[in-house]
C-alpha cells in the first residue's frame, strides 16, 4: 500500500513517487499521456523482469548448493519474452 506521507530526500521533501506520477499525468495534454503511460508501463516491466530474474538466479543457486527443489517453469517463458522484446539489451535485465 502506498504511503501518503512525505519522503525526505536530501534537502527536499518529495511526495510518494506514485502520487507525483499521477499529478504529472493530470497536468499533461492528452497527446502526452499516451507516451507517458507507455513509458511508465515499460519501466515497470523492466523492474519486474529484473527482480524476477534475480530471484530465479537465487533459486537455481539454492537448488545447486542445498539440493532443494523449486518450480522454475516460468523461467522459459520469461526468457522467451525477454528475447522477443529485446529486454536483454537493458543492463538491469541482461
Amino acid at each position: 500500500m502506498a504511503s501518503n506521507y512525505p519522503i525526505k530526500s536530501g534537502n527536499a521533501t518529495a511526495t510518494n513517487g506514485f502520487q507525483r506520477r499521477d499529478e504529472r499525468l493530470m497536468r499533461c495534454e492528452l497527446s502526452e499521456i499516451k507516451a507517458l503511460l507507455q513509458q511508465l508501463v515499460d519501466n515497470l516491466d523492466i523492474h519486474y523482469l529484473s527482480k524476477k530474474l534475480r530471484f530465479a538466479c537465487e533459486m537455481i543457486n539454492r537448488q545447486n548448493i542445498l539440493e532443494v527443489e523449486y518450480n522454475l517453469d516460468f523461467l522459459d517463458a520469461t526468457v522467451k519474452s525477454l528475447q522477443k522484446h529485446e529486454y536483454l539489451k537493458i543492463p538491469a535485465v541482461g
